[in-house]
């Protein structure tokens, strides 16, 4: 057996563990999201009219 080999599991488990984290703090976000939604869309859009005069442009829902 290679080291590689040895240690799978525990990559896999490292790499599970990173992705239910990320799971956890993406949701966490959304629900965060949705709080400040209405407080930040006036910010957003003025954020937005400044990028948009540099090319990039930003959709609001």
């Amino acid at each position: 057996m290679s080291p590689l080999d040895e240690n799978l599991p525990v990559l896999l488990k490292k790499i599970s563990i990173g992705f239910s984290w990320e799971a956890q703090s993406k949701s966490v976000n959304e629900n965060f999201d949705l709080r400040n939604k209405i407080q930040t869309k006036k910010n957003l859009q003025k954020l937005c009219e400044r990028k948009r005069k540099k090319y990039i442009i930003c959709l609001l829902e």
